[in-house]
């Protein structure tokens, strides 16, 4: 009987030899050494927290030169256009700028990125109208 290609494989059958059956799944630490819940947002988010991290950090300061895409995404272990999206993301929040043949830098105006302020809790009760 010839084999079905989308056949689910038979009860206690190997369904792909050598590959092991949960490789790359539900692993409490990803392949970079970091917790697994940050592996279940989007690869861009990854980066945006790296490099926001690092302007808290102090490492980078206003006026400072990022990585380039392909440094960056060489040793994240991720594609280009993947940085690409976070530093526009980044551009898009008034955290860094593109520099057009110079690269990424932090804003000048940045001096530690802004604390989110809690909002008044709206009123509860009756109103007058």
């Amino acid at each position: 009987m010839p084999a079905r290609p989308f056949a689910a494989p038979a009860p206690g059958t190997d369904p792909a030899p050598g590959i092991a059956e949960d490789a790359g799944s539900d692993s409490s630490v990803s392949s970079g050494g970091t917790p697994a819940a940050d592996t279940a947002a989007f690869h861009y988010h990854r980066v945006e927290r790296h490099v926001t991290d690092m302007i808290q950090s102090g490492r980078f300061r206003p006026g400072d030169r990022l990585p380039s895409l392909r440094g960056l995404s060489t040793s994240m272990g991720l594609s280009i256009a993947t940085v690409g999206h976070a530093y526009l993301e980044l551009e898009r929040k008034g955290i860094i700028e593109a520099r057009p043949r110079s690269g990424y830098f932090v804003r000048q105006g940045m001096r530690g990125l802004p604390v989110p302020q809690a909002r008044p809790a709206p009123p509860t009760g009756p109103r007058e109208v």
